[in-house]
């Protein structure tokens, strides 16, 4: 994440100039209320995705339909 990487509030506006700041720092309060939940969720995603990369392709060795 962003902010887990040193970079401040000020950054991420810089970087997301269409986020405000009452918006940075809402996700930032979330955050820190409740990183155990987001950490497991982020956790979770990057595992799906892992799967999802050695998974093949449902296009892989099938005959053409033309």
């Amino acid at each position: 994440m962003r902010y887990q990487r040193g970079l401040s509030a000020e950054d991420i506006l810089r970087d997301y100039p269409q986020l405000s700041p009452p918006q940075v720092y809402g996700a930032l309060a979330y955050y820190f209320d409740h990183q155990e939940e987001v950490e497991a969720e982020v956790a979770h995603m990057r595992h799906r995705e892992r799967q999802m990369s050695r998974a093949p392709s449902l296009f892989e060795d099938k005959p053409s339909l033309l």
